[in-house]
């Protein structure tokens, strides 16, 4: 009973339809835009699936829960980073200067290729797309609503992790680590930091 306790608690952190699933919640709550890029992506992973199938290898099915994983893989590790970017905080009050930094520098995003599960993803990826090159150029394109979406959640997708993680850590961290007392101003300032530019009602997230 205990290790199904663990693996379903897995399953909820990290399962890449259950990180979706959740940050897609999420961002139809507070941006207004999102169920347009949402409804692109399902379109295109609808048509691309319809179309090149399993007409090259790795197939269209493989290639698409390929670059899911990677997204999730990488949507989790930001959200760690917010997490542990709290106790820094708590530890040594010098490293809330991390808001003065780009989100990229602390996000590490040069980082992100190393994680196990991002290489996985990306060797399907690549695989893919090299078998695309003997397609005509049209089908070629079929992957650009894919990647249009990708790339909505690595910039919108990785700041709110980080800052989820972040505030998680306001509530967590009290109960196993003594002494700890979250940083309100710094949380304040966070928030109004990417409020300013995401240009997003951040408020809606409690």
């Amino acid at each position: 009973m205990f290790m199904y306790t663990v693996k379903s608690v897995m399953t909820q952190l990290t399962a890449p339809e259950v990180v979706l699933q959740n940050i897609s919640e999420t961002l139809r709550k507070i941006d207004p835009s999102f169920a347009e890029e949402e409804r692109k992506y399902f379109h295109a992973v609808d048509v691309l699936e319809k179309t090149i199938g399993n007409s090259v290898s790795p197939s269209a099915d493989e290639y698409i829960a390929a670059t899911e994983q990677e997204i999730c893989a990488e949507l989790i590790y930001v959200a760690w980073l917010g997490f542990q970017q709290n106790m820094e905080c708590f530890r040594n009050p010098v490293n809330t200067l991390f808001l003065k930094l780009d989100y990229e520098d602390f996000h590490r995003e040069r980082r992100m290729h190393t994680l196990p599960a991002v290489q996985q993803a990306l060797k399907t990826i690549n695989a893919f797309h090299d078998s695309m090159r003997a397609l005509p150029a049209e089908q070629r394109d079929l992957t650009d609503g894919i990647t249009s979406y990708i790339s909505y959640l690595e910039t919108t997708g990785y700041k709110l992790a980080h800052y989820f993680g972040f505030i998680l850590a306001n509530q967590f961290l009290g109960h196993v680590l003594p002494g700890y007392c979250d940083d309100t101003v710094t949380t304040m300032q966070y928030a109004w930091d990417l409020r300013e530019y995401l240009k997003l009602d951040l408020d809606l997230l409690d």
